[in-house]
């Protein structure tokens, strides 16, 4: 944990995006979305925060944890001035993002967190332990890559905090980030590929 407040520059203030979870494996379309984020959000830096274990699956389903973190900084080797590997999970007794969201801002309360999530995981996250915490604690940045645009609208947190949508072929409207929505459908284009389509292939 005192390696992550190094990373963010002993507390400043800065605009960092988390992106959470198993990794299991990390694939070209994580790093995609990293980018995309960076760029439309005019973020400083992207920190894949790999998981020990997801609260909703079976741990033996996954790769050992250090080798997902192997992997992860291979992927991101590329862009190692810009996304950052992290397992500071580890420490924690339990996996909850929620709790995870408020042990970094405990750590860094002059960081302000984008946490950005897959389409697939808006669907669930009404199921997740204290999830509006997660909506009322940080900007929740939704990258949708499918045919799912159209369900998005139709989740709790749609029909609870108000979306604003983002579109990756435009500009970003800097004034956006400036109006209090703190909840970004962000349309991208869409990369055919998932950690669970590539287990299945192998």
């Amino acid at each position: 944990m005192s390696k992550f407040k190094f990373l963010l520059l002993n507390n400043v203030s800065v605009k960092i995006g988390i992106l959470g979870g198993s990794f299991n494996p990390p694939h070209e379309g994580h790093v995609h979305i990293s980018l995309e984020t960076l760029k439309r959000f005019d973020l400083s830096h992207v920190f894949w925060l790999v998981t020990p274990c997801s609260p909703t699956k079976n741990s033996s389903s996954y790769e050992d944890l250090t080798k997902r973190v192997q992997k992860c900084v291979e992927i991101t080797k590329p862009y190692s001035n810009k996304i950052t590997i992290l397992d500071i999970e580890k420490f924690f007794k339990n996996f909850y993002s929620a709790n995870t969201i408020e042990c970094i801002k405990t750590m860094h309360p002059n960081a302000e967190i984008y946490w950005i999530i897959g389409c697939d995981n808006i669907l669930q996250i009404s199921k997740w332990y204290k999830w509006k915490n997660i909506f009322e604690k940080t900007n929740v940045v939704v990258c949708e890559r499918s045919e799912m645009s159209i369900k998005l609208h139709n989740t709790k947190p749609a029909h609870n905090f108000k979306a604003k949508n983002i579109y990756s072929e435009f500009q970003i409207d800097k004034n956006i980030l400036n109006t209090g929505t703190t909840f970004f459908m962000l349309h991208i284009r869409k990369i055919d590929i998932s950690s669970t389509k590539i287990r299945h292939m192998l």
